[in-house]
């Protein structure tokens, strides 16, 4: 019996030999990331003041954060390579080149890849920690990877990013970003200007003045003193807004209150819809094809409306007390409300697009 065992054991060891090897050769034949290994260039480079840092990489990420060394610049970076076997992971790291090109007034550093195709199961990360002074400006692309901010940015930063995320807090001076395929979030702005294309979700908290040319994307806003948006296929939604100019095709936009004016230039297959219409707004021009504007105004608002182009389109204003009406059934309206007053909506329907107004 024991010479059984023995031999029973003598098989088992032997088997499980044999699916060790199987799987080691499965790993190495797939190219399974079983090997992790890292390189790190950089240093500390002298930037004067007025000066800036640019950075273009890709694979990977970038991540600033700050200190009180106003000269000063520290670009780390950091290349991890995954791979089968420690010959492929050092053949991929081999494969990464960062150039550095320092100036007195700019710093500028590049990732090269001579290629970059991994095999199966092996991969590449290429990622930058810049640590500088809260006041020097900055230039960050990236492509395949996300940009990190600090909650506080004081000086001009243009962020160019590509199947990848931006997250960041507070911008006290202008920021230009460029979003493909991407997320975007950030915080407080002062002045910003977007240039966006298949975006899922833009977050902006508050901004005094904020301008976006966007296709296929979703932007979400809090509270925004003038916003100037040119958006095809894709949703908008802000909650107070001061000024807002407005061109559309097939997209939707939804406001929680406006205070001074709104125009929109075009709104071709879309809908606006304003929730509240403050008794500060001044003037509000709307030029629809099959488009639909609603708008909700106090009901003791003195106002007057206009609307033209609405032959095959629906205009309703029910409830309203008109003191003065002078109407061209089907095509054209208007009415003056209490008497008129600051705040004049014109509306041009082209024919088919539908206006209403109704109280809040």
């Amino acid at each position: 019996m024991k010479a059984i065992n023995k031999y029973a054991g003598r098989i088992l060891f032997i088997f499980s030999l044999l699916i060790c090897l199987s799987v080691s050769v499965q790993a190495e034949e797939y190219g399974l990331a079983t090997v992790e290994r890292t390189k790190e260039l950089g240093g500390i480079y002298s930037v004067k003041n007025g000066g800036k840092v640019d950075i273009r990489n890709m694979y990977g990420g970038i991540t600033v954060s700050h200190w009180k060394k106003k000269n000063e610049v520290e670009i780390k970076v950091i290349v991890t390579a995954k791979a089968g076997s420690e010959q492929q992971a050092f053949a991929i790291l081999e494969r990464v080149n960062v150039t550095f090109t320092d100036k007195p007034l700019e710093v500028v550093a590049k990732t090269d890849i001579r290629s970059q195709n991994n095999k199966k199961g092996e991969s590449l990360d290429v990622h930058y920690y810049i640590t500088a002074h809260p006041d020097i400006a900055m230039k960050l692309d990236q492509q395949y990877g996300n940009i990190n901010l600090p909650d506080e940015n004081n000086t001009k930063i243009d962020l160019i990013v590509k199947y990848g995320n931006i997250r960041g807090g507070d911008f006290a001076q202008k920021l230009d970003i460029q979003a493909a395929y991407s997320n975007v979030t950030i915080g407080d702005a002062m002045d910003v200007k977007f240039d966006l294309a298949y975006c899922g979700d833009v977050n902006v908290r508050n901004g005094r003045s904020i301008q976006a040319d966007a296709r296929y994307s979703n932007i979400k806003l809090n509270e925004v003193g003038d916003l100037k948006v040119e958006m095809k296929y894709g949703n908008l939604s802000v909650k107070e807004v001061g000024s807002f100019s407005y061109g559309m095709k097939y997209s939707d936009a939804k406001i929680g209150s406006l205070h001074r004016e709104l125009k929109v230039s075009e709104m071709a297959y879309s809908n606006v819809t304003v929730d509240r219409v403050a008794p500060t707004v001044t003037s509000i021009y709307a030029s629809s094809r099959y488009g639909n504007l609603t708008l909700s105004v106090p009901e003791g608002l003195a106002f007057e409306v206009e609307a033209k182009g609405m032959k095959y389109a629906s205009f309703n204003m029910n409830g309203f007390d008109a003191t003065h009406t002078h109407v061209e059934a089907p095509s054209y309206y208007k009415y003056t409300i209490k008497g008129g007053g600051q705040t004049k909506i014109r509306y041009e329907g082209n024919n088919y697009g539908n206006l209403t107004i109704r109280k809040y």
